[in-house]
């Protein structure tokens, strides 16, 4: 009974509340809106006595309609008081407390907690499971070695490319020159004939090192009255009996050739008989030592005299015949005669196809103020293919040829042979992809000199013969 009536009384108090505050704001209205006739509602702050306790209209309703129940009013009090106390004195809302800072993600407690909140839900999401290991994913240092060696890449990369662009850049500047041709050939035809050489991408050169002492070896070595030749009696030569073909004979059987001449001549001879049906031909002299040599000038000289002996001879040391790559030829028939290569009916051919296995006559009597010896029309030396077509070609002697090839060089300019024989000058930055490269290496001071070659599988056969004089003589192969 108690507690219907403190209800009542907590009822009733909550209504007139409610009237006050609607009292309140009718005055307020009035205040504001203009004068009305009439006279104005009476303001108090108690409930009229008239208004029953229970007056639905008076009540405030929800937005459905229904009404509010006590503990719907006693929550919204509490609410406006609530909101009324916190108010300051001027009516502005207290300021925000300041957030709490925030947690460092990288920290060990925040990490702790990460972890911890991933395995509670990995254990909810899959229950029975062994839960993974939440890891803080590590930034990786950079590998110095790794570092190093991308920057070396990068610099060698930007080189190269430099290289093949100044590469490119010269052999665009280099003019191509006219190749050599027959006299008798136009200008004309020559151009039609020659074909320009296919530059490579990028020249690349290998340097082989060639002991100085060989500057007396090789197929182009210079020996006359100035250049004597130092090695006579200890070079290997080969007897030519017994390593003879059947197309040519030997006046005896002690002549011997270096193994490369014999070689040569036997080829060069079977072509001759294939073609005139000859075998002739007939070796007077090869090979000498000092002493041989020593001997026949003496002879000479005590038959014709000192002044012949040296037009014909030359003196001991100073001999071709001492190399091993000279010989002396005839030509001695089924009769029993000897027939000089001149009044052989075929004679002739020997010196219009001599250059092509590699021999050159050695003493032709337009040269005779070069190689200071008169004109002996038996004496053939072997100088090796190209260089005996270039020397035919370009009608020079030996002492001549040794010359010439001075002006080609790997930082000038290289000579090229076709394979039609035709020739040119090529730039050392753009090499041919066929025929054959001749250039000269000045011999060096001291024990070694440094001889370039181009690098690839396309050159190949690359010969290197010292001029018995002050360099060398390099040949190259190119193609497969």
């Amino acid at each position: 009974m108690a507690d219907e009536r403190q209800n009542e009384q907590e009822f009733d108090d909550l209504l007139a509340d409610f009237h006050i505050a609607q009292a309140k704001k009718a005055a307020k209205q009035a205040e504001t809106a203009p004068a009305k006739a009439g006279p104005s509602p009476e303001k108090t702050n108690v409930r009229p006595k008239s208004v029953p306790r229970y007056a639905p209209a008076d009540m405030p309703r929800k937005p459905d309609g229904t009404s509010y129940s006590i503990a719907e009013l006693r929550q919204q009090q509490a609410s406006r008081h609530a909101v009324q106390g916190q108010r300051t004195p001027y009516g502005e809302l207290p300021p925000e407390k300041p957030l709490p800072p925030r947690q460092d993600p990288r920290s060990k407690n925040e990490r702790a907690r990460r972890q911890s909140a991933y395995e509670a839900a990995y254990r909810q999401q899959n229950p029975g499971q062994n839960k993974p290991v939440y890891k803080h994913r590590r930034v990786n240092k950079p590998n110095g070695a790794l570092v190093l060696f991308t920057l070396l890449a990068i610099l060698v990369g930007g080189l190269s490319i430099h290289q093949i662009a100044q590469n490119r850049s010269e052999a665009a500047e280099t003019t191509p020159s006219v190749p050599v041709s027959d006299p008798a050939i136009t200008e004309a035809d020559t151009s039609a004939e020659t074909e320009e050489p296919a530059p490579e991408e990028l020249v690349l050169w290998n340097t082989t090192e060639v002991s100085n002492t060989r500057i007396d070896e090789g197929s182009l070595l210079l020996v006359n009255y100035q250049y004597p030749y130092e090695k006579a009696d200890t070079i290997a030569v080969k007897d030519v009996y017994g390593n003879k073909n059947k197309y040519y004979q030997i006046s005896s059987t002690a002549i011997s050739l270096t193994e490369i001449t014999l070689n040569a001549f036997n080829t060069m001879t079977e072509a001759f008989y294939n073609e005139t049906g000859s075998d002739d031909m007939i070796i007077v002299s090869g090979y000498r030592n000092v002493q041989s040599q020593r001997d026949i000038y003496n002879d000479r000289v005590a038959t014709q005299g000192e002044e012949m002996a040296a037009m014909y001879v030359a003196n001991p040391g100073y001999s071709e015949h001492h190399t091993g790559l000279a010989m002396d030829l005839s030509f001695y028939t089924d009769e029993g005669k000897q027939v000089s290569i001149e009044e052989y009916e075929h004679g002739s051919w020997i010196n219009e196809h001599c250059h092509e296995y590699g021999f050159v006559l050695r003493y032709p009597s337009d040269k005779v103020d070069i190689t200071k010896i008169s004109y002996e029309f038996w004496h053939y030396r072997y100088v090796g293919i190209p260089h005996a077509q270039i020397m035919s070609e370009k009608r020079l002697c030996l002492e001549e040829y040794i010359e010439y090839m001075k002006e080609y060089t790997t930082e000038t300019k290289l000579l090229w042979i076709q394979g039609n024989g035709m020739m040119a000058d090529v730039s050392p930055t753009a090499l041919p992809s066929e025929g054959i490269l001749v250039y000269y290496v000045p011999m060096t001071e001291g024990e070694t000199t440094e001889i370039r070659v181009p690098r690839g599988n396309i050159f190949h056969d690359t010969e290197i013969s010292g001029n018995n004089a002050d360099g060398f003589i390099v040949t190259v192969h190119i193609g497969s």
